[in-house]
């Protein structure tokens, strides 16, 4: 049985391992050795029990956004010091430090990373608006890879994911933080989340495309999808958007058509 507490732990094991040998992560490599275990592993943030409003997956945070994720010659950058800091890789978590709070509490970490999620931020409370969902709590997020990569094949993610350790169940981490979250609901951007999600636990319930405003076209690019899908026990449903060749989050002009989605399907 799934519980937050021992998702929580495992990871703990693994980061807290890291610290003092990074070979502690080679039980999470992929099979061609494409992932890095000189970077420290993002597998979430947030809080998927308590103050969760809305829960998003993402893919993989890459390495371009982590120069201060290394740990190798005895030098720690920032988030590694913050991380070690708080004790626990689930402690420094769950207060979401990439994004900022409420008042006047700055987002804290490299600084890519805290600009990457600031478009996404943004998006997510548009949704919550629309979900009429408590805005002031953070999100639940969520890596199907949580070792970051140059070389990592997108290809390869449903084979990577169903090869993880029982313990770090990825898709049952997602059930339970949809189910404890305010909005019930969770969020994707990329066809290659929407290609996992759909090959282990989750169905196509409708899809919708949205004409793209003339300033966001391009010739590979002339529409933004949108697909609802849903878990086997239908408990659970996950918006997933995406548009040819592009990882950005929706624009402020589609929220009128979310609108309409959120209202239909959730």
């Amino acid at each position: 049985m799934f519980t937050p507490k021992n998702f929580y732990e495992e990871w703990d094991r693994f980061i807290s391992a890291w610290y003092q040998d990074i070979h502690a992560l080679d039980p999470l490599m992929d099979k061609n050795n494409s992932l890095s275990i000189d970077h420290l592993p993002e597998p979430f943030y947030g809080d998927m029990e308590d103050n969760c409003s809305i829960v998003i997956i993402n893919l993989n945070p890459g390495t371009g956004l982590c120069d201060q994720c290394w740990l190798r010659k005895n030098v720690l950058g920032l988030f590694v010091n913050d991380v070690l800091k708080s004790g626990t890789y689930s402690a420094y978590a769950k207060a979401f430090p990439l994004i900022p709070g409420p008042g006047k509490i700055k987002a804290r970490g490299p600084e890519p990373s805290i600009n990457w999620w600031k478009s996404r931020n943004a998006w997510m409370e548009r949704i919550l608006s629309h979900a009429k969902s408590d805005s002031s709590k953070k999100p639940f997020a969520i890596e199907l890879v949580p070792l970051h990569s140059k070389s990592f094949k997108v290809a390869n993610t449903v084979e990577y994911v169903k090869s993880m350790p029982a313990a770090l169940n990825i898709f049952d981490a997602i059930g339970y933080a949809i189910e404890h979250s305010d909005a019930k609901m969770g969020l994707a951007i990329g066809r290659p989340i929407y290609d996992v999600l759909t090959n282990e636990s989750f169905k196509d319930w409708a899809y919708h495309d949205v004409p793209m405003t003339d300033k966001e076209k391009t010739p590979l690019d002339v529409k933004r999808h949108y697909q609802v899908i849903e878990n086997s026990t239908k408990t659970h449903r996950i918006l997933c958007t995406w548009s040819e060749g592009s990882n950005k989050a929706p624009s402020k002009d589609f929220e009128p058509e979310e609108g309409k989605l959120i209202e239909k399907y959730f």
